[in-house]
């Protein structure tokens, strides 16, 4: 798996303020949101959440991560990156 960097939200409205505001948050890299048990990616200018919870981020199934080889990558380094905050 890719190492992609991984940015931590109080809430998705605080992730989506931070894309919008010209923060340093790239295409494909991850999004977490541990108070809203949230999990994603930034995909192009969109935030996209694979969780059962997506919060104001669009929601992507699984069965759509699982079409694309980079988008497989992405949701298993998101879910990864909510369990392992989770556990620290």
């Amino acid at each position: 798996m890719t190492s992609r960097r991984v940015h931590v939200f109080q809430s998705t409205t605080q992730a989506i303020g931070a894309i919008g505001s010209g923060d340093d948050i790239r295409d494909g890299d991850i999004l977490i949101v541990p108070a809203e048990q949230v999990a994603g990616w930034l995909m192009g200018t969109t935030p996209v959440a694979v969780t059962d919870n997506n919060g104001e981020f669009d929601h992507v199934t699984e069965e759509f991560a699982f079409n694309d080889p980079t988008y497989v990558d992405m949701f298993y380094a998101a879910t990864e990156a909510l369990d392992d905050h989770q556990a620290n």
